[in-house]
């Protein structure tokens, strides 16, 4: 994360770019997989994510402290998890 760039692209950077666009569509995406015609079981289960990153976007934190705040977390919670 060299020059407060963000690393990823597409789906993987954008959530932490940009939290508010993110929840705004993963909320409304529907599962058309099987043509049931109901709302995406993922979006249940990653709403609380994107809630989290559009306080603290609101709040001011940038995307890039979010990124690395989160990778942190994701290695914190590896590292514990395996002891």
């Amino acid at each position: 994360m060299p020059k407060g760039k963000i690393l990823g692209g597409g789906d993987v950077g954008i959530p932490i770019w940009m939290p508010n666009r993110a929840l705004e569509v993963i909320s409304g995406a529907w599962w058309e997989s099987q043509g049931t015609g109901t709302t995406n079981p993922v979006s249940y289960t990653a709403a609380p994510l994107y809630i989290l990153l559009s306080l603290l976007n609101r709040i001011g934190v940038s995307a890039e402290i979010l990124q690395r705040g989160f990778f942190a977390l994701i290695l914190v919670g590896g590292a514990l998890g395996v002891y």
